[in-house]
């Protein structure tokens, strides 16, 4: 028993320490995941808590791991992992189940679990969590008491201050297929061999004498010619359910990366009104990619800092163009209002929270390949753009 309690302490301490560190890496990835439960379950006016959570549940995680595995008040901390997992596990099940988002975020972009794969792993948890409660008094710190809370004070601290460094700037970890040196064309490429999508309708078939209706599938109505007989049963149109996804085909790690112009320009090869993402791939030059998913929340001055280098951009002949989410009359509104003058495209806004956690924020492409990104707070000034365009 003493050996499976240990066992069981530096598992479950080493999976809230990772699953911690991951979330305080980033708090926006965090945020925007509490956002989506918020959503689905119908609690969208909790939205304005989801940053705060985020701190509160990657502080807590990365506290209780590393409590347990350095055996810092675990008569306490087993009580909260205890509690913790028994919240938890029966929660993941309703989410496996009913799926109201795909992926439960619980070691942020590091590892993506399926909701299936996390409830079992939570299962595993939540038996260690019990365990280490049954023996909880029999853990034994010849570390005096005031010495570990002092040291459980300095780890909140750390904490604290780690996802507020993350929150301000970039996460110091990228674990998205947007990270700096990413190729973006490899990682929109479907394999030949990959697994496609299945899906399948329901179609409502009546029996045109006895006017009984009969719910088949697609798949039934293509295998059984009966179906197909219009003197014997007709389809009820309006009434035909789906697409209904049966199996989930090969998505590459960047398989929504659009872009269209939402205003009307000149330029030497780009077609208003387009996706004009493979040119912009395929472009030799340097380009700068200002990335607002919501204009509402976008930082203006951080907007008038990207005139002035857009500016510079266009004296080099290097194309500049404002990503965002919003819609196109308040884009437009926006940029009249700051006097911006470089291109303003649309891009789905999920995309945009994934490509950068900033809002602004600022990618660097050159032939496809991200050069480097920034965070609003890090923008350079301009003579960083003049050593770059010396360097070419």
């Amino acid at each position: 028993m003493k050996l499976l309690a240990q066992i069981s302490r530096y598992l479950l301490g080493a999976v809230f320490l990772f699953s911690g560190i991951v979330k305080a890496v980033d708090p926006l990835g965090s945020t925007y995941k509490f956002i989506d439960y918020f959503n689905a379950f119908g609690f969208s006016w909790a939205a304005p808590l989801a940053l705060a959570l985020a701190f509160v549940l990657s502080g807590a995680e990365f506290l209780t791991g590393l409590a347990l595995l350095f055996n810092l008040k675990t008569k306490l901390f087993s009580w909260f992992a205890l509690i913790f997992m028994a919240i938890f596990t029966p929660l993941t099940l309703f989410i496996a189940l009913k799926n109201p988002v795909s992926d439960c975020g619980c070691f942020g972009d590091a590892l993506i679990m399926t909701n299936w794969e996390t409830f079992f792993k939570n299962i595993i948890l939540i038996t260690a969590a019990i365990i280490i409660f049954l023996y909880r008094e029999k853990f034994v710190n010849k570390i005096n008491s005031i010495s570990q809370m002092r040291s459980i004070g300095i780890f909140i601290l750390i904490i604290f201050f780690f996802q507020l460094f993350n929150l301000k700037h970039l996460p110091i970890i990228d674990f998205r297929p947007y990270k700096v040196g990413s190729y973006i064309p490899d990682q929109m490429i479907i394999p030949e061999n990959a697994p496609k999508e299945k899906s399948i309708y329901n179609y409502p078939m009546k029996n045109i004498e006895t006017g009984e209706i009969t719910t088949i599938t697609s798949d039934d109505y293509l295998n059984d010619v009966k179906w197909q007989n219009p003197e014997t049963y007709e389809i009820i149109a309006d009434q035909i359910e789906g697409p209904i996804i049966i199996e989930k085909g090969y998505l590459p790690p960047i398989h929504d990366f659009t872009i269209e112009p939402i205003e009307q320009f000149n330029d030497e090869y780009i077609v208003f009104d387009s996706d004009i993402t493979p040119q912009i791939l395929a472009d030799e030059r340097y380009i700068m990619l200002c990335v607002a998913y919501d204009l509402e929340q976008t930082n203006d001055k951080a907007l008038e800092m990207a005139e002035e280098i857009y500016q510079y951009f266009k004296t080099q002949n290097y194309p500049f163009f404002m990503l965002t989410g919003s819609g196109s009359d308040e884009a437009l509104k926006l940029k009249h209002d700051l006097k911006l003058n470089f291109i303003f495209t649309n891009t789905d806004p999920i995309t945009l929270k994934t490509i950068v956690r900033a809002n602004p924020g600022f990618v660097l492409l050159k032939e496809g390949k991200i050069i480097e990104k920034w965070h609003y707070n890090d923008l350079p000034n301009l003579e960083y753009f003049k050593k770059l365009n010396k360097q070419k």
